[in-house]
């Protein structure tokens, strides 16, 4: 993807030669999708479609950063959610831009809250003693402001690493 951006960044510096790949190619530029064509170009037309939209929504996010070339991989790795995040946070200003209404993140989906509501509550010491030297464990605080462990979850370096990242900044 980070590719892809440097591509884009290319193809605005030489608009000419851009418009002869996307002739070339058979592909058309839209104002409400302009980096869709890039991640065509680069990914191939047959890629899954969810993945060029989610890449041209990345695109569009560098872009409207005024990103350098060379750092969206630097850049995704940082973000919060990553990729993911940044798909969503590009969707959420697009929403924004046309005057959508925004619905406001308010804590865990209700469907998922209610499971995790349902799980028995753990003491520190069910958790197991083996195990890596650096876990992700869950707590649910109660309505009067006690804290249970609900478990540990399975090991996940990166999901591991980027809930460190949000701890020591």
């Amino acid at each position: 993807v980070s590719r892809a951006y440097d591509f884009s960044l290319a193809a605005r510096e030489a608009p000419e030669d851009y418009a002869e790949l996307i002739a070339e190619s058979g592909l058309a530029v839209q104002d409400r999708a302009p980096m869709t064509p890039v991640v065509k170009l680069v990914f191939g037309h047959d890629y899954d479609k969810t993945r060029l939209t989610e890449y041209a929504a990345v695109l569009t996010h560098a872009h409207r950063l005024g990103l350098e070339r060379g750092s969206l991989s630097r850049f995704l790795g940082e973000a919060e959610g990553g990729l993911k995040g940044v798909v969503k946070a590009e969707r959420r200003l697009r929403r924004e831009e046309q005057g959508k209404a925004i619905e406001e993140e308010k804590g865990v989906r209700a469907a998922l809250a209610k499971k995790l509501r349902a799980l028995e509550a753990l003491s520190l010491d069910a958790l197991a003693a083996e195990g890596p030297e650096f876990a992700l464990v869950m707590v649910r605080r109660d309505a009067h402001g006690n804290v249970v462990v609900l478990g540990e979850l399975p090991e996940d370096v990166p999901q591991l690493e980027r809930a460190a990242k949000k701890l020591v900044g």
